[in-house]
């Protein structure tokens, strides 16, 4: 590891794995690590066990702990509330042995529910951003679809936002819709945007572009899944699949695939599924069009924005494109025969607004941007 001297110390604290980065949430983890790195800062990270730290990586002065974040297991709601409003000993110990060896400029949380631990580093003199993906308990509430069950786990991460994300010196969200509805539940606490973002750096070649549609994400999460039920049910018919093919990738996207396929009758012609994948850019840069038919969610979504780095087309609907300011440079249309004909226009050649996209992506999504961006944010909340 290359150790850089003078540097001042950040603690990260995240239960989201951010080697390897794959998925969205995960992106966004390392992408934080790597921009952080960029302004200079040495970090002294805790994630999850699970972080596979062999992985190939661009973070040189970043040290790494592993901790189990979820200690206490299983499904049950008791558990669920443990883990949710109890600090777990384990984190506590390592928190307080690394702060006895190091100074810290500050503490920055990444995602999840770990607000129980803000005054534990805040007691320590030390001042905590608290960064999230998503109005995360919104997203719950939406995706409960009505069931007590669903409704339950909404309120007591609902809760846990109330209760414990004020404590923090600021808060970052990654679009103006959700700082605003933060706002709502958070009246005092200063909250500050720091949109998704992707390195420039990595997206500088130029693919050769093949005749496929592209719809990536990670399959686990169910606003992918039904993105891709209403995809194929009402927009991939005879006329699209015999005119283009589409490609299915990222984790669990084979799986998926065979499950609905059992249980739907879809059109499965001209569909190559390809799962986990190493890197994902260059399937996406080689596309004609990159889909995002997400009908629910909050935040904003990585691929959108990987996508306009890459200079692929982007035909979404108008959830799939939310807290990205694009001016018209993704093809929104939530009405399934307007999306199909927005494809149908771009296979033509008579819709191509990539070059648009990409100017914007370099203005705001780029690292350099985000980079400039969150040094101001810093030096004016915490300096």
């Amino acid at each position: 590891m290359v150790v850089v001297k003078n540097m001042a110390n950040i603690l990260y604290l995240s239960p989201i794995v951010p080697l390897p980065p794959e998925g969205g949430a995960y992106l966004r983890s390392y992408n934080t690590l790597l921009l952080l790195e960029r302004l200079s800062y040495k970090i002294i990270a805790i994630v999850p066990t699970e972080c596979d730290l062999k992985y190939p990586h661009k973070l040189r002065n970043t040290s790494f702990y592993k901790c189990n974040f979820h200690k206490i297991s299983g499904g049950s709601l008791l558990n669920k509330i443990k883990n949710l409003f109890v600090i777990n000993n384990d984190i506590a110990v390592m928190v307080q042995s690394i702060i006895k060896k190091n100074n810290f400029e500050f503490a920055f949380f990444d995602y999840g529910y770990i607000g129980q631990y803000i005054s534990f580093i805040k007691e320590k003199g030390i001042p905590v951003i608290y960064g999230t993906h998503n109005f995360q308990s919104q997203l719950d509430k939406n995706l409960a679809k009505n069931t007590i069950t669903g409704f339950g786990h909404f309120c007591l991460k609902r809760f846990h936002e109330k209760k414990y994300f004020k404590r923090a010196n600021l808060l970052l969200t990654v679009s103006e819709n959700d700082k605003l509805q933060y706002a709502k539940i958070l009246k005092k606490l200063p909250i500050y945007v720091l949109p998704n973002f992707v390195d420039e750096e990595e997206c500088n070649k130029n693919f050769s572009k093949e005749d496929y549609i592209v719809f990536s994400g990670n399959f686990y999460a169910i606003q992918n899944q039904e993105g891709l039920e209403w995809f194929l049910i009402n927009i991939w018919d005879k006329i699209l699949s015999n005119r283009i093919k589409l490609i299915i990738v990222g984790l669990n996207s084979d799986k998926y695939l065979l499950e609905i396929k059992k249980n739907k009758n879809i059109n499965c012609e001209n569909i190559l599924v390809l799962g986990k994948v190493y890197d994902i850019k260059p399937i996406i840069g080689k596309a004609k069009i990159s889909i995002v038919p997400i009908l629910s969610g909050s935040g904003t979504r990585l691929k959108c924005i990987e996508a306009m780095a890459l200079k692929t087309q982007l035909v979404s609907t108008s959830v799939g494109a939310e807290g990205i300011e694009h001016n018209g440079s993704i093809l929104v249309a939530d009405d399934p025969i307007i999306f199909r004909e927005s494809i149908l226009n771009v296979i033509d050649g008579k819709m191509d607004t990539t070059q648009y996209a990409y100017n914007i992506f370099l203005e705001k999504y780029s690292f350099n941007a985000n980079k400039n961006l969150l040094k101001t944010i810093i030096m004016q909340s915490l300096l």
